[in-house]
């Protein structure tokens, strides 16, 4: 890992049981630590998507933290050097 946080275990799991929904770059590696961006929308993680955990994690951080929070949150999510994403939320 380069500093991220690891992926819960039991999306480890799911990767295990199916190596093609780790992380694949265009030369074939594999990288067990992020999902593969062609799975977002698909029902692998235990019948749900990468994108709805990914919207329940964040909405219960900010239902969690919304009084420390202003109006925006913007999420910095920094994958090993390859992939900068930058994603804002406005806050409900």
């Amino acid at each position: 890992m380069c500093g991220s946080i690891p992926l819960p275990k039991w999306a480890v799991e799911e990767m295990e049981k199916d190596p093609d929904l780790a992380y694949t770059d265009q030369w074939g590696r594999r990288n067990f630590e992020y999902l593969s961006l062609g799975c977002d929308t698909l029902p692998v993680l235990k019948g749900r998507s990468p994108v709805q955990c990914y919207s329940d994690f964040m909405r219960a951080f900010r239902d969690n933290f919304k009084h420390l929070l202003g109006d925006t949150i913007v999420v910095n999510i920094f994958s090993s050097s390859f992939l900068l994403l930058y994603v804002v939320f406005t806050v409900y």
